[in-house]
């Protein structure tokens, strides 16, 4: 029963917390990938206001 008792505080546990830190660590990764395709996507929504404001510019102007 000893035996048993050292097993699970020693080995079972140890393992179980360095489970849940690679958790932690992939949750905070996937948190920043999000972030940076939010940026990204705002940064195409921006790109493409500019490339419209552009295209006004160059039409009042008689610019190709």
């Amino acid at each position: 029963m000893d035996t048993t008792r050292f097993i699970l505080e020693n080995e079972i546990r140890d393992n179980i917390r360095l489970v849940a830190e690679g958790h932690l660590d992939l949750y905070r990764k996937m948190e920043e990938v999000a972030k940076t395709n939010n940026e990204k996507e705002i940064m195409f929504m921006r790109l493409k206001y500019l490339e419209s404001e552009v295209r006004v510019i160059k039409d009042k102007f008689g610019i190709a």
